[in-house]
């Protein structure tokens, strides 16, 4: 087929018998149960003569294709490869757009060969654009117009908060176009949600390493090593071990098991004895950029000492700070957290996992052709409660305790 021929004459060695897929230039979906018009059976991934091979929801993984993000800051620091989280331009991307494209194809694909009762749609390209460029600074600031297919998608500009947010709205649109024709066809009606699960911020203080390709560095530091997936990753490995310098305080002390740094910081110790919890958390309170820490009691947090705030930061930190810090509070939560002010950052430029206002306020909109137009009228509505308010609307009894509360969408 034409699609074969495109990725045999772009991207594929030629080899007798049949030509391959270089390592890292083009992937395809992989895992538990992937349909077959998605992704070919084992075995025949490389097989030109099956239908399946190298079809539209192969995309260029080549790790060349980062569109400027490994050149320009702060993008450097987690920058795009290939055509994972965006559409992508060139030959290469002719019916094989990644990114939300990608979704939205394969999310139709789905709903018109699979008995469906509900599907989880995830468009990861406002994040991704959030976390390199620096969330909505880089909305504000980016002005760009970007129509999917033009040429205004060469280069950076697709990678861009506003341009991934325009990709994103029209992928959108074509779902609900597929959901439609859906109803259609079967008769009856799909509820929609959308909605995300968190916001984001930047770092106008930012605190950890600026150098290319620490994103990940930055956000995990085990200094005694950690298991990952299954796979015991020891202390030298320097993807685990090179922390900010602004933690090693924290790494004086001797007693990190695990830390994770994002618009917060969340850390696992040692000796979890209340009395080193408390050492950490007076530690962590000189460290830059934080404004309370705590230490975990049990099921719950109590606070360690506080630094100044602003009026704005404290009176939201004093509405929800202790029941946001608490949701954290388990066996297998973290020991000691420190809260930081708003747009500061220790994991990339743009970022989220914190407390502060703009990191917790999410879109949420509920939609169906027989619901009523209307807004909220300001009710707490949390993401935990997204599942039980789906079940009371399809009349489905919750069978289990859940930590979120069904809303009435009549309301």
């Amino acid at each position: 087929s034409s699609l074969n021929d495109a990725c045999t004459t772009t991207l594929a060695i030629p080899i007798d018998p049949a030509p391959a897929i270089p390592a890292g230039r083009y992937r395809y979906p992989s895992g538990k149960n992937v349909p077959s018009y998605l992704a070919p059976p084992p075995g025949l991934e490389r097989d030109p003569l099956q239908a399946q091979y190298c079809n539209r929801f192969y995309i260029n993984s080549d790790a060349k294709n980062d569109y400027g993000t490994k050149a320009a800051w702060p993008s450097w620091v987690y920058p795009e490869d290939g055509n994972r989280f965006f559409p992508g331009t060139g030959p290469s991307s002719v019916g094989h757009e990644g990114g939300d494209t990608w979704v939205a194809d394969a999310a139709i694909a789905m709903m018109g060969q699979e008995n469906w009762s509900g599907m989880f749609v995830t468009l990861g390209g406002i994040d991704k654009a959030g976390h390199m460029w620096g969330a909505q600074r880089d909305a504000d600031t980016y002005a760009e117009s970007c129509t999917v297919g033009t040429d205004a998608q060469v280069g950076a500009a697709q990678t861009h908060v506003r341009c991934a947010a325009e990709n994103a709205d029209l992928q959108f649109g074509k779902l609900l176009n597929a959901v439609a024709a859906k109803d259609a066809s079967d008769g009856g009606e799909t509820l929609v949600v959308l909605t995300a699960d968190h916001g984001a911020t930047y770092g106008g203080n930012f605190y950890g390493k600026q150098t290319p390709g620490a994103g990940d560095s930055n956000w995990y530091w085990a200094p005694n090593g950690v298991w990952d997936a299954g796979v015991f990753v020891d202390a030298s490995n320097p993807l685990y071990n090179t922390p900010s310098p602004a933690l090693l305080p924290l790494d004086a002390t001797n007693n990190v098991e695990f830390s994770y740094q994002s618009t917060e910081i969340e850390t696992w110790l040692v000796d979890r004895s209340v009395a080193k919890m408390k050492e950490t958390a007076a530690t962590m309170l000189t460290l830059p950029g934080v404004t309370v820490t705590y230490w975990r009691d049990g099921d719950h947090f109590v606070r360690y000492g506080q630094n100044s705030m602003t009026k704005s930061e404290e009176k939201w930190w004093k509405a929800h700070g202790q029941e946001l810090v608490d949701s954290m509070a388990a066996s297998n939560g973290p020991d000691v957290v420190g809260l930081l002010h708003d747009k500061t950052s220790y994991g990339v430029y743009g970022d989220h996992g914190g407390t502060q206002e703009s990191v917790q306020r999410v879109p949420m909109v509920f939609w169906s052709p027989s619901l009523a137009v209307g807004e909220s009228s300001g009710a707490q509505f949390r993401t935990p409660d997204v599942m039980p308010t789906i079940l009371r609307a399809l009349g489905i009894p919750q069978t289990s305790p859940t930590d979120g509360r069904a809303w009435s969408l009549d309301d």
